[in-house]
């Protein structure tokens, strides 16, 4: 197992967690480490965009407001380009596995880029189940083709 982090320590605390407990299950892992593709970078304006959320009806009405364009330029970046950026980087991580099919990277994020990310790519819609603590989304690969999978049963091919 290899941890990914976005980088506040209350996500690096919880891959550590995560890693600690599949150790002592008797897993082999390495070390956690954050990197900013799990981040919320796509947040141009943090200010305006923390703004944004608070006079909105909660994260999904956000994230649609978003992806309808009705969120200011500067405060947040396109959401196809932030997803398709996360996406480029999980591949990546994906194709770069030490032992395809027999290790699992665990990647810590933010409801918010879950929400993105599911909705991004069709997976769910953004007014769909909420994104709770620890609920996630697999990324992995079957017959040559890049999936997504939703713990909600929901998949989707990644091009």
């Amino acid at each position: 197992m290899r941890g990914y982090t976005s980088p506040p320590h209350r996500c690096v605390e919880t891959a550590e967690k995560s890693i600690a407990a599949h150790v002592a299950a008797g897993g082999e892992a390495g070390r956690s480490r954050p990197v900013e593709a799990l981040g919320v970078f796509y947040g141009l304006d943090q200010r305006k965009m923390w703004k944004g959320l608070s006079v909105s009806s909660g994260l999904a009405d956000y994230i649609g407001q978003w992806f309808r364009g009705e969120v200011p330029d500067d405060a947040m970046m396109p959401p196809e380009l932030a997803v398709q950026m996360i996406l480029r980087v999980l591949k990546t991580k994906l194709d770069e596995a030490p032992a395809p099919g027999r290790s699992l990277d665990l990647c810590v994020t933010h409801d918010m880029t879950v929400f993105t990310v599911r909705h991004g790519v069709g997976l769910e819609p953004v007014d769909g189940p909420t994104v709770e603590f620890l609920d996630g989304l697999i990324l992995y690969k079957k017959d040559g083709r890049t999936l997504m999978r939703s713990h909600h049963g929901a998949e989707v091919e990644i091009p």
